[in-house]
């Protein structure tokens, strides 16, 4: 008999937290198609790529809220060019 793996978050009330987002994670959050993140379009070339097993691309959310912010920065300013 396999013996029971230990939860990581036994006796804590804290939830995981989602350090990464995928394709269409990123395109639901910017309201914008999946294609345009495929295709590095509408500010998605400022991420960087992981990939996983050559076809998975992940996109750490550290980035992601790092480029949003640089976009509302931008915007504000007046400079529109992404």
């Amino acid at each position: 008999m396999k013996p029971k793996r230990k939860s990581a978050l036994k006796g804590t009330n804290t939830l995981p937290v989602t350090i990464w987002l995928n394709v269409r994670d990123l395109a639901s959050r910017w309201r914008i198609s999946e294609s345009s993140v495929h295709h590095n379009k509408a500010g998605t070339q400022m991420l960087k790529r992981y990939r996983f097993g050559g076809k998975l691309i992940r996109f750490l959310v550290e980035d992601v809220e790092r480029a949003e912010k640089a976009i509302i920065a931008k915007t504000q300013t007046g400079d529109h060019k992404i």
